[in-house]
């Protein structure tokens, strides 16, 4: 009985040298870098001029370059894309969302509306929508304008709403 009790007593102080043998353990860190949180300010308003509406529905488009598209109607006056000014960690990049795809534009006078849709943004300074080096960019944005046939005169305005982020 002594030689069994011996016997399972090395076998079981084996095992436990064996299994801790091959054992292996190593050590690993962590990380963390919180970020300066983007700004966002408004610079320009995003304005789409004076409009000659007439019998045939039409539109105006306002790229975010500057560039004005006129369709069925006719447009002058201060046209302008929307310019923001960002602000965040120096090359970065970040993104943009507009919220709605479209927003209405409503008359101070009688009430009448019109659509902006089809908002689009130049990339920022960059054109890829990196922060540059002085951690700063400017966003510019255009959208197109829907006219009614003989839309009503009237100064019409509305809001948008533009959010940026980290990507």
């Amino acid at each position: 009985m002594n030689k069994l009790l011996l016997i399972a007593g090395v076998a079981i102080t084996t095992a436990g040298i064996s299994s801790s043998v091959i054992a292996a353990q190593a050590n690993g860190s962590s990380t963390a870098k919180v970020l300066q949180p983007m700004t966002i300010t408004t610079g320009t308003d995003l304005a789409f001029g004076d409009i000659a509406a007439g019998a045939a529905a039409g539109s105006v488009q306002i790229g975010a370059d500057g560039t004005v598209t006129n369709s069925t109607v006719t447009s002058s006056g201060t046209q302008t894309p929307g310019d923001f000014a960002l602000t965040g960690v120096t090359g970065k990049l970040y993104t943009v969302d507009f919220g709605a795809a479209s927003i209405t534009l409503t008359g101070a006078n009688i009430g009448q509306t019109m659509t902006v849709s089809g908002f689009v943004h130049d990339g920022g300074i960059n054109g890829d929508l990196t922060l540059d080096a002085g951690n700063i960019d400017t966003l510019s944005i255009g959208a197109t304008v829907a006219v009614g046939i003989n839309q009503a005169a009237d100064d019409y305005t509305g809001s948008y709403s533009v959010t940026v982020d980290y990507q």
